[in-house]
């Protein structure tokens, strides 16, 4: 020890360390191989008396409420209870010191201005003179705003702001219920969600909805009594009514053939002194039927028919819907009822042949 040498272990050994504080003591261990281990320790002196200091101004109130036991002169080993009354309190707060100088802080936070508040401090073991308890007026915290606050689900509009106590929110049908988490803080600043106490940054009470709009106070109390209330309308958005498709119409009907209409042609020789017209041809009028108009051909369904027409003095050039008629009708022709046509003839106009003349006899020379 501090130079001294002892190889007995357990066994007490008495050094002088001199009179200043603090001072070390060194202590050191050799093992066989001559290694070394060193220890240091710090002597202190005894404390000779403690302090009891807090705010300067004589008031203490939510931001000013911090205090600290101080040992002087040294380090002191016990404990010091402080005695704390008025303002709503009545409770003691006990500091314990093992060896030590170093300062030790609490917090009060007084329930009520009516009367203010005593701190008496004690030591034990005795320290000095006890300091003379400290006294002061109480001014209470009127923070009853919130600092924030968060939804299960949803989102607020507007973006929460502490100075905004109006708030609106959208979620879907599914979602049957909600709970809100404010946050606050504060100095004795209480939080009701529908009148329900809560503690901050902690979720209230699941809160059921219903379709539509459904309004959710939070309210904030400060320490001195006066309230900020805050309205959250969340609005439960009716169930998606899904609409089936509509059945695909029946099919119409299909319709009602129609029968097809067949128009009749027939030939008429229109005088012919021999010969056949050609037979007659039918032609069906949906289908919006045409056909080519025979020539002087005769039957072609009756073999013993098939002499065409003819007409002394006259030869055919085509065919009429009228009797008289002189003009041909186009080669293709689409009937629209039952028809008859005529042959036309176009008279044949025999020239008259110019006769010889006789010639003129050669006088015979006498």
């Amino acid at each position: 020890y501090n130079g001294l040498t002892t190889t007995t272990s357990g066994v007490s050994s008495n050094f002088y360390l001199g009179s200043t504080r603090p001072t070390t003591l060194s202590i050191v261990t050799t093992a066989q191989d001559g290694t070394h281990t060193t220890y240091t320790i710090n002597v202190l002196a005894p404390a000779t008396s403690f302090t009891l200091t807090g705010p300067v101004s004589g008031l203490i109130n939510t931001a000013s409420s911090n205090f600290s036991v101080t040992p002087v002169g040294g380090a002191y080993s016990g404990t010091v209870s402080i005695s704390v009354s008025g303002g709503g309190l009545s409770t003691t707060i006990t500091k314990t010191f093992t060896n030590s100088s170093a300062a030790q802080t609490f917090t009060i936070t007084p329930t009520s201005s009516s009367s203010s508040v005593v701190l008496t401090p004690t030591a034990s073991p005795t320290l000095g003179a006890n300091p003379s308890p400290l006294t002061y007026a109480v001014t209470l915290s009127s923070v009853s705003s919130l600092t924030g606050i968060s939804l299960s689900t949803g989102t607020l509009s507007p973006t929460f702001n502490s100075g905004v106590q109006s708030y609106t929110s959208t979620v879907d049908n599914s979602v049957s219920a909600i709970t809100l988490a404010p946050t606050f803080n504060g100095i004795g600043e209480t939080v009701t969600v529908n009148g329900t106490l809560v503690t901050t940054g902690t979720a209230s009470s699941s809160i059921s909805l219903n379709e539509g709009a459904n309004a959710i106070t939070v309210t904030g109390t400060a320490q001195d009594g006066s309230t900020t209330t805050y309205t959250f309308t969340i609005t439960r958005s009716a169930p998606q009514v899904v609409v089936p498709p509509a059945p695909a119409p029946a099919p119409a009907p299909a319709p009602e053939p129609v029968p097809a209409e067949v128009w009749s042609t027939y030939f008429d020789s229109n005088g012919a002194d021999s010969g056949y017209e050609p037979d007659g041809i039918g032609v069906i009028q949906n289908r919006n039927g045409s056909f080519i108009l025979p020539g002087n051909i005769g039957s072609l369904g009756n073999p013993a028919k098939k002499q065409p027409m003819t007409k002394i003095g006259f030869e055919f050039v085509g065919w009429s819907d009228t009797k008289s008629g002189k003009t041909p009708l186009p080669t293709l022709f689409a009937p629209t009822s039952n028809t008859t046509l005529y042959a036309i003839w176009k008279e044949v106009v025999t020239p008259t042949p110019t006769p010889t003349p006789t010639p003129t006899p050669t006088p015979t020379p006498t």
